[in-house]
């Protein structure tokens, strides 16, 4: 397996450029971490697919 440069690695993910963009990415991901522990993703998960199978009768 090829490994990856710091450099190449930064292409993929940018840092935010602003102190507002940092913040708000570091909220988004303790939420996400938190919704995943709490299992709310998988629930809303197989709700969205209930919900889209309902609408595709």
């Amino acid at each position: 397996m090829a490994t990856i440069g710091a450099g190449e690695l930064a292409a993929y993910f940018p840092e935010p450029d602003t102190m507002e963009g940092r913040a708000i990415e570091a909220v988004d991901a303790v939420v996400g971490t938190l919704a995943g522990e709490l299992g709310l993703i998988e629930a809303a998960s197989h709700a969205a697919e209930a919900a889209r199978l309902r609408l595709a009768r």
